[in-house]
């Protein structure tokens, strides 16, 4: 899934496929990515998926952009992002 900004109503079409309880969410900055910014997005994700009784426990919040940052490796430009990259991640889930 890729939320931009703008996550309520993108949240709510996308709650059933919350169902299997494990889920990557890529998230899009309009701007340059910064601790914060993403901190931000996180805790606007997260609060919208506890509002839809989501757990977020298995939940994987990756920072992106257009150009795949996060994607294959991680990117310099989100030294502060250390979990996994996009395609790990996949990996993981459909392992």
């Amino acid at each position: 899934m890729c939320f931009s900004t703008s996550t309520e109503d993108e949240l709510k079409e996308s709650a059933p496929l919350f169902a299997k309880k494990k889920a990557i969410i890529l998230l899009q900055s309009p701007n340059d990515w910064s601790e914060s910014t993403y901190n931000d997005l996180v805790q606007n994700v997260t609060s919208g998926l506890q509002h839809l009784d989501v757990s977020t426990e298995s939940i994987l919040l990756i920072p992106g952009n257009v150009q795949g940052e996060n994607f294959i490796e991680l990117s310099p430009r989100t030294p502060w992002y250390t979990n996994a990259t996009l395609i790990a991640a996949l990996d993981e889930v459909f392992s």
